[in-house]
Formats: C-alpha cells, sequence, structure tokens
C-alpha cells in the first residue's frame, strides 16, 4: 500500500443515501488481510478499488447502487499513521481538507479538545478517543464528521466517518459503534471460501478473498482464456456476454499489439482484475475520476471501466477504454515499474485504444476522441509562455490556454503540468505518438530520421530504469523544431 503523504489510506467505504429515519444495519465485520486489522461496517458495502492520484492510493469501498460520492454522502475509511509525522495528520488529512467557512473551522478548531475515551475490541483494550462534529462549510449543507483514533506499539490508525447533517440521526450511532468495535489485531479477519472459478488462476489467496469480498449481489467473474486477466462485472442489461468479448479483446492486444511492439523485461506473471461497472453513475461510485472513463489502480492492480452502450451491443467507446486502460497496467509490469513521462504513457495508451477489428485482425485507427481536439490546437498555433517568480527566488514557467504545446517543451513535461491542460495534452500526445507510429515509418525520410525514437526511449527504460535518460537517448540529435513541423503538416491532415 503507497503513502499518502505522512499516512496511508487503507480503507475507505461508501454507502447509499439512507433517509433520517432509517439508520442501516451494521451486521458484518470487515478484517484487513495485509494490516490484520478489522472493525463491524454497515450492511451492502463492498470493496472497489481507489483512483490514484500524486500522492498514494485509498482503497475505496462502495454499495450496489449507491449515487456518485460527495462530500454529505455517507462515508467510512481507515488510515494506518508514520508515527514520526503524529499528533496532528489525523486532522490534516481528514478533516483538514474539507471546504470549511470560518464557523466550521471555528467549531473544529474549539472540537478537537472535546473527546470521549474509548477501547477496541483487543485483548487487553487498545485505549482510544472519539471526536463528534457539526461542520458547516463554504457551499452545500453542513458535514457530520466522528474521528476516532488508536494508537499501539508505535502505529496509529485513525477512523474518518462522515455524512450530511441531514443524515446525522441515521448514521451517527452507527459510526460511533464501528469505532468501539475496531480491533488492532485480528488473525481471525478471513475473506469467505474460493470461487470455484479462480481455482485455476494464479493469483494468491489473498487476492481470491478480496475479489470475493468486492462481489455485491448481482456482479459475477469471468477469466480471460490465457488467464492473464480477471473480469468482474454488474451481470444486468445481460453483460455476460460483454464480459466474455472484453476478456478476448484484452488478450489479444496484448498478445498482438502490446507484447510485439513493447516486448517486456520479463515475463509477466501478474493477473489483473477488470472491473466493468453498469454506467457511468457506478463507475464514479467506485472512484473514477470525474472527467474520465477509465482508471487504472496502481494499489489493487485493477482498472475499472464502465459499459458505454445503451443496448445490449457493445460500445465502441468500452473497447477503447479498455484498450487504453489495459496499456497502463502492461506498461508498469512490462517496464518493471519505472516512471514514464506523461507524453509516452498516455500517447501510447490512447495509440491503442483507437484499436479496431476487421476480420480476425486488430488494426489501430485514429482516435475519434482525440483528432478534432488537436487539430483544433494546431490552428490555435502554439501556447503562450511566459517566465514568472516562483517562491523559492527562482522563476517558473506557465503556460496559455489555448494552442498546443511545443513539442521540445511537451515531450519534459511532468504529470502536473501535463493534468493541468488535459484535453489538449491527452490529444497532443496521442498525436505525437500516432504521428511517430503510422506516419513516419511509411515515409523513408522521416523513418531515416525519427524512426527510432518510441523503441530507443522504451529500451532505454528498461534498461536505465529513469524516465529522463531514456527521454535524452530517444531525442538525441533530434531536431525539434523540423520534427514539430512535420507532426504538424500530418496533423491538419489527420481524420
Amino acid at each position: 500500500m503507497q503513502r499518502l503523504g505522512a499516512m496511508a489510506m487503507l480503507v475507505a467505504l461508501l454507502a447509499p443515501c439512507a433517509a433520517a429515519d432509517d439508520p442501516p444495519p451494521i451486521d458484518w465485520r470487515y478484517g484487513e488481510a495485509q494490516y490484520k486489522f478489522s472493525l463491524k461496517m454497515f450492511r451492502g458495502f463492498a470493496r472497489v478499488p481507489a483512483a490514484r492520484d500524486e500522492d498514494g492510493t485509498a482503497s475505496t469501498f462502495a454499495a450496489q447502487g449507491g449515487r456518485p460520492p460527495t462530500l454529505a454522502h455517507p462515508m467510512v475509511s481507515v488510515v494506518q499513521y508514520r508515527t514520526g509525522s503524529r499528533p496532528d495528520n489525523i486532522w490534516d488529512t481528514t478533516v483538514g481538507t474539507l471546504p470549511l467557512d470560518a464557523a466550521g473551522k471555528a467549531a473544529l478548531e474549539s472540537g478537537k479538545q472535546d473527546f470521549e475515551n474509548i477501547e477496541s475490541r483487543d485483548e487487553p483494550p487498545v485505549k482510544g478517543r472519539l471526536w463528534t462534529f457539526t461542520l458547516s462549510r463554504t457551499e452545500g449543507e453542513p458535514l457530520h464528521v466522528t474521528l476516532a483514533e488508536y494508537v499501539r506499539d508505535g502505529r496509529a490508525y485513525g477512523i474518518y466517518m462522515r455524512c450530511g447533517a441531514s443524515l446525522a440521526p441515521a448514521f451517527a450511532k452507527g459510526f460511533a459503534w464501528i469505532a468501539w468495535s475496531f480491533r488492532f489485531s485480528d488473525e481471525r479477519a478471513r475473506g469467505t471460501e474460493v470461487l470455484r472459478k479462480l481455482m485455476d488462476v494464479d493469483i494468491s489467496p489473498r487476492r481470491r478473498r478480496e475479489i470475493e469480498r468486492s462481489l455485491i449481489k448481482g456482479w459475477d467473474i469471468h477469466v480471460s482464456p490465457k488467464k492473464n486477466y480477471v473480469v468482474v462485472y454488474n451481470q444486468g442489461n445481460a453483460r455476460h456476454f460483454l464480459a466474455r468479448v472484453l476478456a478476448k479483446r484484452v488478450e489479444q492486444i496484448r498478445a498482438e499489439r502490446f507484447e510485439t511492439d513493447f516486448p517486456p523485461a520479463k515475463p509477466i506473471t501478474t493477473v489483473s482484475l477488470i472491473r466493468l461497472c453498469a454506467d457511468r453513475r457506478e463507475y464514479h461510485t467506485y472512484g473514477g475520476p470525474g472527467g474520465s472513463a477509465g482508471y487504472w489502480s496502481r494499489a489493487d492492480n485493477e482498472f475499472v471501466i464502465y459499459d458505454q452502450s445503451r443496448s445490449k451491443k457493445p460500445d465502441d467507446g468500452t473497447f477503447q477504454m479498455l484498450q487504453s486502460t489495459a496499456f497502463y497496467q502492461y506498461l508498469h509490469f512490462a517496464s518493471g515499474g519505472v516512471e514514464v513521462h506523461p507524453w509516452f504513457l498516455n500517447g501510447v495508451a490512447d495509440y491503442y485504444g483507437g484499436t479496431v477489428k476487421k476480420g480476425d485482425k486488430l488494426i489501430v485507427k485514429p482516435h475519434n476522441w482525440r483528432v478534432e481536439t488537436i487539430r483544433s490546437a494546431v490552428v490555435a498555433g502554439q501556447r503562450e509562455r511566459c517566465e514568472v517568480p516562483d517562491d523559492r527566488g527562482g522563476t517558473k514557467t506557465e503556460w496559455g490556454n489555448s494552442g498546443y504545446t511545443p513539442l521540445g517543451d511537451f515531450v519534459r513535461l511532468s504529470h502536473r503540468d501535463f493534468a493541468s491542460y488535459p484535453g489538449v495534452s491527452f490529444a497532443q500526445a496521442w498525436s505525437l505518438v500516432y504521428f511517430l507510429s503510422k506516419i513516419v515509418p511509411a515515409n523513408k525520410e522521416y523513418a531515416a530520421k525519427w524512426g527510432r525514437i518510441l523503441d530507443t526511449y522504451y529500451a532505454t527504460l528498461k534498461t536505465e530504469k529513469h524516465k529522463e535518460r531514456a527521454l535524452e537517448a530517444a531525442f538525441y540529435g533530434i531536431d525539434m523544431e523540423a520534427l514539430e513541423a512535420a507532426w504538424l503538416n500530418s496533423t491538419r491532415r489527420t481524420k
């Protein structure tokens, strides 16, 4: 589990909103196999992967039918602290991130001194503290927040529970009960019996139990032909067929394109999970970032997409996201987990996203999500660039919000700068990789000058384990202005 700054977010749970007079039952105990803690939990919660951000990851749980989470949506999470960062991180990383107004901030500060002493369910019990707040915020209804903390032998766990103030009558007692139910160490925390369908799949017993826990009512699994992937899917709308088709497609594109174009440093034996949600709403419930249609959770080795079709027939958009997202996962293991520049990572992923099937063959076509965006940016010209003072007495680059980024600067963008201009950045990354992969090899002059850029980047990445060395090797001696001129000319004509 990766660190979230000074702590790691271990478990987060979300529920569909309940009426104030309809308190949800707490009738099962969740056991975290890796960290050995456990706690009681509301009925209907199931584990789902977390979206990855720059600082780390979080495991997320949601109930079937839950709507996309908001700040007022009932939530429970467990965080583990690095003891050297205590005592204030429970505030900084939980309630400290909330958009509170002045009254809410004042209520939080004054309430820190007002806590209840509690004990865990261990033998002997671990001493803990429990806080309860009602916090007003800049927008929306006030929030009911319950925090609990347990510390023992240099380790600390925090339990962060939150809902809209209107739901407090339904959830407040349950939040307190969950806090009191915590076991710091629970060797009895286990998953359920191994599913028959997973018996021949090369995954650990713990991973099998995690998959079982995630199968809330109405979900099933399908194992891909070569047993490299397990598709966990919502069965509604006859998705048994779609799950089988996706499992075959991901195996085919991996064998025919990924492994051929970018051979792995060593054989990949890790089995990956594909979670197929019913629709966009369920996808966001399962941690899907706003504005996205798919994501890969490195911590869970699981990529999440949703069925984009309004009928029972598979939709091209679903295949596009499967193929793009599958490459993120593949590249991580193929390269040995080395960090990659965003132009390469996202550009190659979207390049494969444009793959279509003709008969039995996979053919890469221009990605219809990206073509018009990058053509419009090219027409607008280069982005404005200026140097402004930074906080350390130096300067930093600020870019305008119109046009494309000059290639010499674009290939060096950090993930943060790339993501700050997302629509055009993704389109430009796709366009550059498409140019290098499809246009350059078909032109002898281009191929002589630029035909090895992608291969050199990836080969150096595998051997040197360093993205900047890979970048320097790939573009060594390249006339970036000439490359940009040829790319621009090709992009204007791409349809």
